[in-house]
């Protein structure tokens, strides 16, 4: 089973460079952030000078982030946050980034403070305990999308 490429799944990709001139780009981290709102005019800025948009939740649990933008805005912004961004909070933050075609690229920013990264406990004593334990647990194995859809084509039924 063939896999679509950025350029046949109608993503446009930089030819001097051969990789797409768009991105999407995936993360969350679960950090002690201790001044949150410091934090999200930290966001705001670099995503900013970076001409990135999409949706930024900062919590004092940590960060939630979908971004889009140029892809080497997007490689740079992943960059800044693994070398020292906020103190070096994010240095083992997983970054996911995959192409994007302009027209799926977000139209504006917004980065926020909430009480919580994800709404997974909200409300529950010691959500910060639970979400601190569930990030710990063993993560499976990451595969490529050529490879997850490959696995899915050539599975047989149990």
């Amino acid at each position: 089973m063939a896999c679509a490429t950025a350029e046949t799944a109608g993503v446009e990709t930089n030819i001097a460079e051969s990789r797409p001139r768009f991105g999407i780009l995936l993360f969350y981290d679960y950090v002690e952030v201790n001044d949150v709102g410091r934090l999200a005019t930290s966001l705001r800025e670099l995503c900013s000078d970076l001409h990135l948009r999409g949706r930024l939740r900062t919590s004092h649990e940590g960060v939630n982030g979908c971004l889009s933008g140029g892809w080497s805005d997007c490689e740079a912004f992943a960059k800044t946050m693994r070398d020292g961004f906020f103190g070096g909070l994010f240095r083992s933050t997983d970054f996911k980034l995959s192409p994007c075609a302009e027209e799926h690229d977000f139209r504006s920013l917004k980065v926020w403070q909430s009480d919580e990264v994800c709404g997974l406990f909200a409300g529950a004593e010691g959500s910060v305990a639970a979400v601190r334990s569930l990030a710990e647990v063993q993560r499976g194995q990451h595969l490529d999308p050529c490879t997850w859809h490959h696995m899915i084509a050539t599975s047989k039924p149990e």
